[in-house]
């Protein structure tokens, strides 16, 4: 996950015409190691990747996320975060602030 997939989230956004958009990319790892009787009793690694999005449209907040990356799922995500705005009520102090790709580590 990078920049080139928050950019592709965001062409798919922008093909609904969002007044508003923001992607959020989340990967993270673990590894979980259990000792019993000074044995490796367990041994697990973990993987977590997903993609939000956050539209705004006539002042409509809609919001959906994917554990999946593929492009039909980014697409689905986007519709999905639309469809989303007709469930709220508008709200002319909804933004989203401009700001660069960024990644806050964990």
């Amino acid at each position: 996950m990078d920049e080139r997939t928050a950019k592709k989230i965001l062409s798919f956004a922008n093909v609904h015409k969002a007044d508003a958009a923001e992607v959020f990319l989340r990967s993270y790892s673990s590894t979980t190691i259990e000792i019993k009787d000074q044995k490796v009793d367990a041994f697990e690694l973990a993987r977590d990747i997903g993609a939000g999005l956050r539209v705004i449209v006539q002042g409509r907040l809609g919001f959906a996320f994917t554990t999946d990356l593929s492009d039909h799922a980014l697409d689905t995500l986007a519709r999905a975060a639309f469809t989303n705005t007709q469930n709220t009520v508008s709200d002319p102090y909804h933004s989203i602030p401009e700001k660069k790709f960024r990644i806050i580590p964990s």
